[in-house]
């Protein structure tokens, strides 16, 4: 489309943005020029009447019919509005103090960022009425209906809710402090991050009522009703349950379980030790490996990827069972017996690990495994270097027996010695394969800081069989196989690993693999690594005292932008579904594992671009994005990276990106944003540098301009765009220009011939907003 039709779509979406447009004119409404001149108008209809902004202070407004009106920022303080129809009114930003408002009617009212300190709300039905960020603290709701009403973000402290009806509420991130809420239904509300020290909850009805990390300070619940009310990280220091103190300050902290991240490790990057998953916990590993193309002589200028996968359960502190898979799908980096070799490599394990010794300061364990390793070649025995026409299929069982021993010399450092024996066929297809492989292993574990380890390992095989295929006759071969890197903490339930290995396989059995052919190729890897949290009461993070609550600013932030990444991450247990067109089609879904740890799938079909990568069809995808800085939080920024990947769905082209993400807030309304970014595909690099900003020039109306020029010559990729974020609804729409072939991923810096104009969605479930 031309500029021309995106200025007028741009126009469209201020007007319907803008309430002022179709304000009624104030002579239409009945009753309103007798309100202006005598501050009387009791009874009145004024349904629909735009009274924005206009100073009614001390009108009597009793038995009104205000339904629908507009009071947008309108000056009630000591109004008597008793017995009034405010049902849908827009009361937004409005003076209410000391507003008698006893029985009124405001079922579905806009009350959203309004003052109501002290104001009289007994008997009033607010049910499904928006009160995000309003200010009402001593207002009484003695037996009001707050039913499913929005109430997030609200100052609620030392208000009078006793006997109101809260029942399916979002108070997420108010403020109840002193509140007193005896005899309240708050039945299936959303009490998360809410702040409730010293309320009065006695007789409360909390039933599946969410709770968590929520602050219950010296609250007393000893007559509440609390069946499966979630609870997780909630603050009951000096709290009174059942007649009984629940805990205090240093009772919390010590009852905090550490996370398996924290902890040892139950394996290295390519070395099993003799450490084990404590009972009850999950930990979840998923990683990539990727062996560069200038290494060999084949491969994209993506790399060669190897994508695995390990969960790890603790049935018990002494018994863990695992799954582990391994993916691979490419040609070869070098020729072997002189012919290209394209192998499609796909594995997975079961294990289980016993330990049968734990002492002081040694360790050990006994794992065993069972594989499947399903091999495509387009040779006709395996590696031979013989062609054919397709691609020949094996299937193949494996297995492997390992024999760790740990050696503690103190807590932060381990030494650790693995025997173990692989056992692979020692043919496929009539010609020879691994084989039996014993081997011995020893690594490192060193961890000087509370968030910061090293690992490193070795292992030797000594046949009989082989670990990798020698290139100029395709024989059976043994080679060393190694690893070394770090683990970074980003909160205690999850971690980052960046390693180098010549390792190829990540199960049990093929963890002794190398790339084929030969030992020489080496991978950059990195792996995600997780902890969720089943009731194990892991910390949230590394920081002292109360993480601070979102802003709707903050949560706006939450969303990346057109082209560009924001360093913001969802909250736990929240997730954002993404859809649109105009810089192609396509839709995502993202979540949040634990604070400043988020990850994405994403669908999309890519426009054509301008320097014919040709990635213009349906593609799929994953990204992760973590957070190491929070400038919410105190940091002085916020900084994050985030890496993805995607591949058509039609044909086996990959691309994939790194992006490291800068933002900072002069203001509140004002986010900064540098992105620098590299991207690859097949062998072809962009590297570049977005520059963008987001600002709120109204509440939830923000300004986007986005900019990457890239030093590696390519077309710059630009967007300029509107976005409107409704906090209630958690719902964001955008339209925007942009010369962008897609918004995912590589298609994000990748430029097409000529500008589009697009539309998206965001929408925000679950957690904390």
């Amino acid at each position: 489309m031309t500029l021309k039709t995106l200025a007028t779509a741009t126009t469209f979406t201020l007007l319907c943005l803008t309430p002022a447009v179709f304000a009624q004119d104030l002579g239409t409404a009945p009753g309103v020029t007798q309100l202006i001149e005598t501050n009387q108008c009791q009874g009145c209809n004024l349904e629909g009447a735009d009274l924005s902004n206009l100073n009614l202070s001390n009108a009597n407004l009793s038995g009104a019919n205000l339904s629908n009106a507009n009071l947008r920022g309108t000056n009630l303080s000591n109004a008597n509005l008793s017995g009034a129809s405010l049902s849908n009114a827009v009361l937004a930003e409005a003076n209410l103090y000391l507003a008698n408002l006893v029985g009124a009617d405001l079922r579905g009212a806009d009350l959203s960022e309004g003052t109501l300190t002290g104001a009289n709300l007994e008997n009033a039905d607010l049910t499904a009425a928006t009160l995000g960020g309003a200010t009402l603290n001593y207002v009484t709701f003695s037996n009001a209906s707050l039913l499913t009403a929005d109430l997030s973000q609200a100052d609620l402290s030392d208000a009078n809710l006793v006997g109101a009806n809260l029942s399916g509420a979002r108070l997420t991130n108010a403020s109840l402090s002193n509140a007193d809420l005896s005899n309240a239904d708050l039945s299936g509300a959303d009490l998360s991050g809410t702040q409730m020290v010293s309320a009065n909850l006695a007789e409360a009805n909390l039933t599946q009522a969410n709770l968590s990390n929520a602050n219950l300070t010296g609250a007393q619940l000893e007559t509440a009703t609390l069946t499966e009310a979630n609870l997780a990280n909630t603050r009951l220091d000096n709290t009174v349950l059942a007649g009984d103190p629940i805990a205090t300050a240093s009772d919390e902290a010590a009852d905090l379980t550490l996370a398996p991240q924290q902890q040892p490790p139950i394996r290295l990057f390519n070395l099993e030790t003799a450490n084990q998953q404590p009972g009850g916990s999950l930990s979840f590993f998923l990683g990539t490996r990727l062996f560069f193309n200038e290494q060999g002589e084949f491969g994209g200028g993506s790399g060669l990827q190897v994508n695995t996968l390990n969960v790890d359960w603790g049935i018990t502190d002494s018994l863990q069972v695992g799954a582990a898979v391994n993916l691979y799908s490419d040609i070869l980096p070098n020729r072997i017996v002189g012919n290209p070799v394209n192998l499609k490599y796909l594995s997975g394990a079961l294990s289980a690990k016993y330990q049968v010794i734990e002492a002081e300061r040694f360790n050990v364990a006994i794992l065993g495994s069972a594989e499947l390793l399903n091999i495509r070649t387009n040779t006709t025995s395996f590696l031979s270097g013989i062609p054919t026409d397709g691609f020949l299929t094996d299937n193949v069982f494996a297995g492997s027996v390992q024999v760790p021993f740990t050696y503690t010399f103190n807590p932060t450092l381990q030494v650790h010695v693995t025997p173990a024996v692989s056992f692979f066929p020692s043919t496929s297809n009539g010609a020879p394969f691994y084989g039996t492989v014993a081997r011995i292993g020893a690594g490192l574990s060193w961890q000087p800081l509370e968030r910061l380890g090293f690992f490193g390992d070795v292992q030797v095989p000594f046949g009989p069989g082989g670990n990798t295929v020698r290139a100029r006759d395709a024989e059976i071969v043994n080679r060393p196989v190694w690893s070394a890197g770090l683990r970074y903490l980003l909160n205690p339930a999850s971690s980052l690993d960046i390693y180098l290995t010549n390792a190829f396989g990540n199960t049990p059995a093929t963890n002794i693999l190398t790339l084929m052919p030969g030992s020489d190729q080496a991978a950059v890897a990195v792996s995600l690594n997780f902890d969720p949290d089943f009731g194990q009461n892991y910390a949230e993070d590394f920081r002292s005292g109360e993480r601070t609550p979102l802003t709707p600013r903050d949560t706006q932030l939450v969303l990346d932008g057109i082209t560009l990444t924001h360093a913001d991450t969802l909250l736990p247990r929240t997730l954002r579904a993404q859809g649109g067109f105009g810089a192609g089609v396509g839709g995502s879904v993202a979540t949040a594992l634990t604070h400043d740890v988020q990850v994405e799938l994403w669908l999309s079909d890519f426009d054509q671009t301008k320097e014919n990568y040709r990635i213009d069809e349906v593609t799929v995808g994953a990204a992760a994005k973590v957070r190491f800085l929070d400038q919410v939080q105190g940091d002085p920024f916020s900084f994050s990276i985030k890496g993805s990947f995607g591949e058509q769905v039609s044909a086996p082209r990959g691309f994939s990106m790194a992006e490291g993400i800068f933002q900072y807030r002069p203001i509140p309304e004002l986010a900064l944003i540098l992105n620098p970014k590299a991207g690859v595909i097949g062998n072809d690099t962009l590297i570049g540098a977005g520059l963008g900003i987001n600002y709120q020039i109204w509440r939830g109306l923000q300004v986007l301009g986005e900019y990457t020029p890239f030093f590696t010559g390519e077309t710059g990729v630009w967007s300029v765009g509107l976005r409107y974020f409704d906090p209630g609804l958690k719902l964001g729409v955008d339209v925007y220009g942009s010369n962008a072939a897609g918004r995912y991923s590589f298609s994000s810096i990748a430029a097409q011939s000529d500008p589009v104009v697009g539309v998206n969605v965001h929408w925000l479930f679950g957690g904390g907003y």
